[in-house]
Protein backbone atom coordinates (compact mmCIF):
# COMPACT_ATOMS: atom_id res chain seq x y z
CA UNK A 1 0.00 0.00 0.00
CA UNK A 2 1.40 3.38 -1.01
CA UNK A 3 1.78 5.94 1.82
CA UNK A 4 0.66 8.70 -0.56
CA UNK A 5 -3.05 7.89 -0.35
CA UNK A 6 -5.30 7.43 2.65
CA UNK A 7 -7.28 4.27 3.38
CA UNK A 8 -10.40 5.52 1.62
CA UNK A 9 -8.46 6.32 -1.55
CA UNK A 10 -6.79 2.91 -1.48
CA UNK A 11 -10.20 1.27 -1.08
CA UNK A 12 -11.45 3.19 -4.13
CA UNK A 13 -8.46 2.09 -6.22
CA UNK A 14 -8.88 -1.52 -5.17
CA UNK A 15 -12.59 -1.44 -5.96
CA UNK A 16 -11.79 -0.02 -9.41
CA UNK A 17 -9.41 -2.90 -10.16
CA UNK A 18 -11.98 -5.39 -8.87
CA UNK A 19 -14.53 -4.25 -11.48
CA UNK A 20 -12.59 -6.00 -14.26
CA UNK A 21 -11.88 -9.71 -14.64
CA UNK A 22 -8.58 -11.15 -15.80
CA UNK A 23 -10.38 -12.79 -18.71
CA UNK A 24 -11.53 -9.39 -20.03
CA UNK A 25 -7.97 -8.13 -20.12
CA UNK A 26 -6.67 -11.31 -21.73
CA UNK A 27 -9.23 -11.05 -24.52
CA UNK A 28 -8.15 -7.48 -25.16
CA UNK A 29 -4.38 -7.98 -25.10
CA UNK A 30 -3.57 -11.67 -25.63
CA UNK A 31 -2.47 -12.10 -29.24
CA UNK A 32 -5.16 -14.61 -30.11
CA UNK A 33 -7.63 -16.79 -28.27
CA UNK A 34 -6.14 -19.72 -30.22
CA UNK A 35 -2.54 -18.87 -29.27
CA UNK A 36 -1.11 -21.60 -27.09
CA UNK A 37 0.98 -20.73 -24.06
CA UNK A 38 4.62 -21.62 -24.75
CA UNK A 39 5.84 -24.12 -22.16
CA UNK A 40 9.00 -26.16 -21.60
CA UNK A 41 9.26 -29.76 -20.43
CA UNK A 42 11.02 -30.34 -17.13
CA UNK A 43 13.31 -32.92 -18.77
CA UNK A 44 14.60 -30.49 -21.40
CA UNK A 45 18.20 -29.41 -21.06
CA UNK A 46 18.78 -25.82 -19.98
CA UNK A 47 20.14 -24.99 -23.43
CA UNK A 48 17.05 -26.40 -25.17
CA UNK A 49 14.73 -24.47 -22.86
CA UNK A 50 16.60 -21.20 -23.36
CA UNK A 51 16.58 -21.79 -27.11
CA UNK A 52 12.79 -22.08 -26.96
CA UNK A 53 12.52 -18.75 -25.14
CA UNK A 54 14.72 -17.11 -27.77
CA UNK A 55 12.83 -18.69 -30.69
CA UNK A 56 9.50 -17.42 -29.38
CA UNK A 57 10.96 -14.06 -28.27
CA UNK A 58 9.59 -14.44 -24.75
CA UNK A 59 11.19 -13.85 -21.37
CA UNK A 60 9.73 -16.77 -19.43
CA UNK A 61 7.78 -19.99 -19.74
CA UNK A 62 6.03 -22.42 -17.37
CA UNK A 63 7.85 -25.72 -16.74
CA UNK A 64 5.68 -28.82 -17.22
CA UNK A 65 6.40 -32.13 -15.47
CA UNK A 66 4.83 -34.97 -17.45
CA UNK A 67 5.33 -37.44 -14.60
CA UNK A 68 3.26 -35.50 -12.07
CA UNK A 69 1.10 -33.91 -14.78
CA UNK A 70 1.58 -30.50 -13.20
CA UNK A 71 3.48 -27.26 -13.70
CA UNK A 72 6.44 -27.27 -11.36
CA UNK A 73 7.87 -23.81 -11.87
CA UNK A 74 8.79 -21.01 -14.22
CA UNK A 75 12.02 -20.51 -16.13
CA UNK A 76 12.83 -16.89 -16.94
CA UNK A 77 15.65 -14.76 -18.27
CA UNK A 78 16.57 -14.00 -14.66
CA UNK A 79 17.25 -17.73 -14.30
CA UNK A 80 19.31 -17.57 -17.49
CA UNK A 81 21.47 -14.90 -15.86
CA UNK A 82 21.99 -17.16 -12.85
CA UNK A 83 22.79 -20.12 -15.10
CA UNK A 84 25.35 -18.21 -17.17
CA UNK A 85 27.05 -16.92 -14.01
CA UNK A 86 26.99 -20.44 -12.59
CA UNK A 87 28.84 -21.66 -15.69
CA UNK A 88 31.42 -18.92 -15.31
CA UNK A 89 32.11 -19.89 -11.71
CA UNK A 90 31.84 -23.65 -12.18
CA UNK A 91 35.29 -24.51 -13.38
CA UNK A 92 37.98 -21.93 -14.07
CA UNK A 93 40.25 -24.62 -15.48
CA UNK A 94 37.76 -25.29 -18.27
CA UNK A 95 37.68 -21.60 -19.17
CA UNK A 96 41.48 -21.43 -19.20
CA UNK A 97 41.61 -24.55 -21.37
CA UNK A 98 39.14 -23.05 -23.85
CA UNK A 99 40.96 -19.72 -23.92
CA UNK A 100 44.16 -21.58 -24.80
CA UNK A 101 42.31 -23.58 -27.45
CA UNK A 102 40.89 -20.45 -29.03
CA UNK A 103 44.33 -18.86 -29.13
CA UNK A 104 45.72 -21.79 -31.15
CA UNK A 105 42.78 -22.25 -33.52
CA UNK A 106 43.30 -20.93 -37.06
CA UNK A 107 41.12 -18.02 -38.13
CA UNK A 108 38.06 -19.11 -40.06
CA UNK A 109 36.47 -15.79 -40.85
CA UNK A 110 38.80 -14.54 -43.60
CA UNK A 111 37.21 -15.51 -46.88
CA UNK A 112 40.28 -16.10 -49.11
CA UNK A 113 42.43 -18.08 -46.73
CA UNK A 114 39.54 -20.15 -45.43
CA UNK A 115 38.44 -20.87 -48.99
CA UNK A 116 41.94 -21.97 -50.00
CA UNK A 117 42.22 -24.25 -46.99
CA UNK A 118 38.89 -25.86 -47.81
CA UNK A 119 39.94 -26.37 -51.41
CA UNK A 120 42.97 -28.41 -50.34
CA UNK A 121 41.01 -30.58 -47.85
CA UNK A 122 39.36 -33.92 -48.33
CA UNK A 123 35.52 -33.84 -48.19
CA UNK A 124 35.40 -35.34 -44.70
CA UNK A 125 37.94 -32.86 -43.37
CA UNK A 126 36.04 -30.08 -45.08
CA UNK A 127 32.83 -30.97 -43.27
CA UNK A 128 34.66 -31.26 -39.96
CA UNK A 129 36.26 -27.85 -40.43
CA UNK A 130 32.91 -26.33 -41.42
CA UNK A 131 31.37 -27.68 -38.24
CA UNK A 132 34.26 -26.28 -36.23
CA UNK A 133 33.89 -22.90 -37.93
CA UNK A 134 30.19 -22.86 -37.10
CA UNK A 135 30.97 -23.72 -33.50
CA UNK A 136 33.42 -20.89 -32.91
CA UNK A 137 33.85 -17.39 -34.23
CA UNK A 138 35.41 -14.13 -33.09
CA UNK A 139 33.27 -14.28 -29.96
CA UNK A 140 34.47 -17.71 -28.88
CA UNK A 141 32.98 -21.09 -28.19
CA UNK A 142 29.29 -21.82 -28.03
CA UNK A 143 27.77 -21.65 -24.55
CA UNK A 144 26.29 -25.12 -25.16
CA UNK A 145 29.82 -26.54 -25.56
CA UNK A 146 31.00 -24.73 -22.44
CA UNK A 147 28.12 -26.21 -20.47
CA UNK A 148 28.81 -29.72 -21.76
CA UNK A 149 32.52 -29.51 -20.93
CA UNK A 150 31.86 -28.22 -17.43
CA UNK A 151 29.25 -30.78 -16.47
CA UNK A 152 31.15 -33.60 -18.31
CA UNK A 153 28.20 -35.92 -17.81
CA UNK A 154 24.57 -35.56 -18.86
CA UNK A 155 22.64 -32.36 -19.68
CA UNK A 156 21.34 -30.26 -16.81
CA UNK A 157 17.51 -30.42 -16.88
CA UNK A 158 15.74 -27.08 -16.90
CA UNK A 159 13.84 -28.09 -13.75
CA UNK A 160 17.16 -27.78 -11.91
CA UNK A 161 17.45 -24.07 -12.63
CA UNK A 162 13.74 -23.18 -12.65
CA UNK A 163 13.36 -20.18 -10.31
CA UNK A 164 17.10 -20.30 -9.64
CA UNK A 165 17.01 -16.49 -9.31
CA UNK A 166 14.16 -16.75 -6.75
CA UNK A 167 12.58 -13.59 -8.13
CA UNK A 168 9.95 -14.68 -10.66
CA UNK A 169 8.24 -17.82 -9.32
CA UNK A 170 5.35 -19.66 -10.91
CA UNK A 171 2.15 -17.87 -9.91
CA UNK A 172 -1.29 -18.58 -11.29
CA UNK A 173 -4.84 -17.25 -11.17
CA UNK A 174 -8.06 -18.53 -12.74
CA UNK A 175 -9.41 -16.49 -15.63
CA UNK A 176 -12.40 -15.55 -13.47
CA UNK A 177 -10.20 -13.70 -10.96
CA UNK A 178 -10.43 -9.92 -10.77
CA UNK A 179 -7.56 -7.54 -11.47
CA UNK A 180 -7.13 -6.58 -7.81
CA UNK A 181 -5.94 -10.16 -7.17
CA UNK A 182 -3.43 -9.80 -9.99
CA UNK A 183 -2.28 -6.45 -8.60
CA UNK A 184 -1.53 -8.07 -5.23
CA UNK A 185 0.90 -10.38 -7.03
CA UNK A 186 2.44 -7.76 -9.34
CA UNK A 187 3.03 -5.37 -6.44
CA UNK A 188 5.43 -7.96 -4.99
CA UNK A 189 7.69 -7.53 -8.01
CA UNK A 190 6.53 -10.64 -9.86
CA UNK A 191 6.47 -9.90 -13.59
CA UNK A 192 3.94 -12.39 -14.94
CA UNK A 193 1.04 -14.58 -13.84
CA UNK A 194 -0.04 -17.80 -15.52
CA UNK A 195 -3.79 -17.78 -16.14
CA UNK A 196 -5.68 -21.07 -15.90
CA UNK A 197 -9.12 -22.11 -17.09
CA UNK A 198 -10.27 -22.52 -13.49
CA UNK A 199 -8.99 -23.38 -10.03
CA UNK A 200 -10.21 -26.93 -10.65
CA UNK A 201 -8.15 -27.13 -13.88
CA UNK A 202 -4.70 -25.76 -12.96
CA UNK A 203 -3.05 -27.65 -15.82
CA UNK A 204 -5.23 -26.00 -18.46
CA UNK A 205 -3.47 -22.74 -19.31
CA UNK A 206 -5.30 -20.03 -21.25
CA UNK A 207 -2.75 -17.22 -21.19
CA UNK A 208 -0.10 -15.26 -19.34
CA UNK A 209 -0.84 -11.89 -17.78
CA UNK A 210 2.13 -9.52 -17.48
CA UNK A 211 2.87 -6.24 -15.77
CA UNK A 212 2.98 -4.68 -19.24
CA UNK A 213 -0.59 -5.88 -19.88
CA UNK A 214 -1.70 -4.07 -16.73
CA UNK A 215 -0.05 -0.78 -17.68
CA UNK A 216 -1.50 -1.09 -21.19
CA UNK A 217 -4.99 -1.58 -19.75
CA UNK A 218 -4.47 1.33 -17.36
CA UNK A 219 -3.37 3.59 -20.20
CA UNK A 220 -6.56 2.75 -22.10
CA UNK A 221 -8.85 3.12 -19.07
CA UNK A 222 -7.13 6.00 -17.34
CA UNK A 223 -10.08 8.34 -17.77
CA UNK A 224 -12.15 6.26 -15.34
CA UNK A 225 -12.40 7.33 -11.72
CA UNK A 226 -10.34 7.11 -9.54
CA UNK A 227 -7.50 6.39 -12.00
CA UNK A 228 -8.00 9.72 -13.77
CA UNK A 229 -6.90 11.73 -10.74
CA UNK A 230 -3.85 9.58 -10.04
CA UNK A 231 -2.66 9.61 -13.64
CA UNK A 232 -2.62 13.41 -13.65
CA UNK A 233 -0.12 13.44 -10.80
CA UNK A 234 3.59 14.04 -11.42
CA UNK A 235 6.22 11.42 -10.69
CA UNK A 236 7.58 13.72 -7.99
CA UNK A 237 4.14 13.95 -6.33
CA UNK A 238 3.89 10.16 -6.35
CA UNK A 239 7.39 9.97 -4.84
CA UNK A 240 8.54 7.87 -7.78
CA UNK A 241 11.36 10.22 -8.76
CA UNK A 242 12.96 10.60 -5.35
CA UNK A 243 16.75 10.23 -5.69
CA UNK A 244 17.87 6.71 -4.86
CA UNK A 245 20.98 4.63 -5.26
CA UNK A 246 21.27 3.69 -8.92
CA UNK A 247 22.74 0.28 -9.70
CA UNK A 248 25.05 0.96 -12.61
CA UNK A 249 28.12 -0.15 -14.51
CA UNK A 250 30.53 1.95 -16.53
CA UNK A 251 30.37 1.67 -20.31
CA UNK A 252 33.87 0.15 -20.49
CA UNK A 253 33.09 -2.67 -18.04
CA UNK A 254 32.40 -6.14 -19.50
CA UNK A 255 28.86 -7.46 -19.83
CA UNK A 256 29.74 -10.16 -17.30
CA UNK A 257 30.13 -7.52 -14.58
CA UNK A 258 26.71 -6.08 -15.45
CA UNK A 259 25.15 -9.53 -14.97
CA UNK A 260 27.04 -10.02 -11.72
CA UNK A 261 25.77 -6.65 -10.50
CA UNK A 262 22.19 -7.63 -11.37
CA UNK A 263 22.62 -10.85 -9.41
CA UNK A 264 24.28 -9.25 -6.38
CA UNK A 265 21.70 -6.46 -6.11
CA UNK A 266 18.69 -8.63 -7.03
CA UNK A 267 17.55 -6.32 -9.82
CA UNK A 268 16.49 -7.10 -13.37
CA UNK A 269 18.34 -4.18 -14.98
CA UNK A 270 21.41 -2.01 -14.45
CA UNK A 271 22.16 1.41 -15.90
CA UNK A 272 25.15 1.87 -18.18
CA UNK A 273 26.85 5.25 -17.74
CA UNK A 274 29.81 6.99 -19.33
CA UNK A 275 32.89 8.42 -17.61
CA UNK A 276 30.83 11.46 -16.52
CA UNK A 277 28.04 9.25 -15.09
CA UNK A 278 25.67 10.20 -17.90
CA UNK A 279 23.12 7.58 -18.88
CA UNK A 280 23.98 5.72 -22.09
CA UNK A 281 21.57 2.82 -21.78
CA UNK A 282 20.76 -0.17 -19.65
CA UNK A 283 21.35 -3.90 -19.66
CA UNK A 284 18.47 -6.04 -18.45
CA UNK A 285 17.69 -9.71 -18.03
CA UNK A 286 15.77 -9.45 -21.31
CA UNK A 287 18.99 -8.57 -23.13
CA UNK A 288 20.43 -11.95 -22.13
CA UNK A 289 18.39 -13.31 -25.04
CA UNK A 290 20.95 -11.71 -27.32
CA UNK A 291 23.74 -13.61 -25.58
CA UNK A 292 21.83 -16.89 -25.83
CA UNK A 293 20.73 -16.23 -29.41
CA UNK A 294 24.31 -16.07 -30.60
CA UNK A 295 25.46 -18.60 -28.00
CA UNK A 296 28.93 -17.14 -27.64
CA UNK A 297 30.64 -16.82 -24.32
CA UNK A 298 32.88 -14.08 -25.74
CA UNK A 299 29.88 -11.73 -25.62
CA UNK A 300 30.20 -11.77 -21.84
CA UNK A 301 33.56 -10.06 -22.14
CA UNK A 302 32.52 -7.33 -24.57
CA UNK A 303 32.27 -3.86 -23.08
CA UNK A 304 28.75 -2.84 -22.07
CA UNK A 305 28.87 -0.01 -24.62
CA UNK A 306 29.78 -2.45 -27.39
CA UNK A 307 27.05 -4.88 -26.31
CA UNK A 308 24.35 -2.18 -26.20
CA UNK A 309 25.42 -0.94 -29.63
CA UNK A 310 25.30 -4.47 -31.03
CA UNK A 311 21.85 -5.16 -29.59
CA UNK A 312 20.52 -1.87 -30.96
CA UNK A 313 21.99 -2.51 -34.40
CA UNK A 314 20.55 -6.04 -34.60
CA UNK A 315 17.13 -4.86 -33.43
CA UNK A 316 17.05 -2.09 -36.03
CA UNK A 317 18.08 -4.50 -38.80
CA UNK A 318 15.34 -6.92 -37.75
CA UNK A 319 12.69 -4.19 -37.42
CA UNK A 320 13.10 -2.06 -40.54
CA UNK A 321 15.36 0.50 -38.89
CA UNK A 322 13.12 0.99 -35.85
CA UNK A 323 14.84 1.32 -32.48
CA UNK A 324 12.97 -1.27 -30.40
CA UNK A 325 15.20 -0.98 -27.34
CA UNK A 326 15.14 2.74 -26.53
CA UNK A 327 16.25 4.14 -23.19
CA UNK A 328 13.59 6.53 -21.94
CA UNK A 329 14.63 9.54 -19.88
CA UNK A 330 11.94 11.60 -18.16
CA UNK A 331 11.68 14.58 -15.88
CA UNK A 332 10.38 14.26 -12.31
CA UNK A 333 7.67 16.68 -13.50
CA UNK A 334 6.33 14.19 -16.05
CA UNK A 335 2.80 13.01 -15.28
CA UNK A 336 2.08 9.35 -14.69
CA UNK A 337 -0.16 9.31 -17.78
CA UNK A 338 2.75 10.58 -19.92
CA UNK A 339 5.02 7.88 -18.53
CA UNK A 340 2.39 5.19 -19.15
CA UNK A 341 2.05 6.26 -22.78
CA UNK A 342 5.83 6.05 -23.20
CA UNK A 343 5.93 2.59 -21.64
CA UNK A 344 3.11 1.33 -23.85
CA UNK A 345 4.42 2.81 -27.11
CA UNK A 346 8.06 1.82 -26.60
CA UNK A 347 7.28 -1.48 -24.83
CA UNK A 348 10.04 -0.93 -22.29
CA UNK A 349 9.78 -1.94 -18.64
CA UNK A 350 11.30 1.12 -16.98
CA UNK A 351 12.03 4.82 -17.42
CA UNK A 352 14.94 6.75 -15.97
CA UNK A 353 14.51 10.03 -14.14
CA UNK A 354 17.55 12.10 -15.01
CA UNK A 355 19.00 15.42 -13.93
CA UNK A 356 17.24 18.06 -15.96
CA UNK A 357 19.73 20.54 -17.37
CA UNK A 358 18.61 22.40 -20.49
CA UNK A 359 22.23 23.25 -21.31
CA UNK A 360 23.44 19.65 -21.05
CA UNK A 361 23.56 17.04 -23.80
CA UNK A 362 20.81 14.49 -24.36
CA UNK A 363 22.64 12.09 -22.08
CA UNK A 364 22.27 13.11 -18.44
CA UNK A 365 22.92 11.51 -15.06
CA UNK A 366 20.17 9.21 -13.74
CA UNK A 367 18.78 10.00 -10.28
CA UNK A 368 16.03 7.36 -10.11
CA UNK A 369 14.57 4.48 -12.05
CA UNK A 370 10.80 3.93 -12.29
CA UNK A 371 9.84 0.35 -13.08
CA UNK A 372 6.49 -1.24 -13.87
CA UNK A 373 6.50 -2.69 -10.35
CA UNK A 374 6.95 0.80 -8.86
CA UNK A 375 3.99 2.13 -10.83
CA UNK A 376 1.67 -0.77 -10.00
CA UNK A 377 2.52 -0.55 -6.29
CA UNK A 378 1.42 3.07 -6.24
CA UNK A 379 -1.93 2.18 -7.79
CA UNK A 380 -3.06 -0.44 -5.30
Amino acid sequence: MSPIFNEEQHAQLRAAWARTHVDDLLKAHWKSTSTAVVTVDSTMSCEEAFDRLVQHNINAAPVWDAETKAYVGMVSMLDVVEFVLMLVKANKAVWQEMDAELATRPATSSGTHAGAAHARSAPGQEQQRAASAKETDARGLAIAEIASRIRQVKPIPVSYISDLAKRDPFMCLPRTATLDKAMDIFAKGIHRIVITESEAEPANLVGILTQSDMTHWLSENGTQSPFDQVLKMKLSELRLSQPKDIIYVKSFQPVLEALQSMQANRVSSVAVVDASDRLLGNISATDVKHIMRHLRYGVLFESCAQFIGGVKTRQMLENAGKDTVPVIQVSPNASLSQVLRLLVVTRVHRVWCTQQDSHASNFQSPVAVVSLTDILRVLL
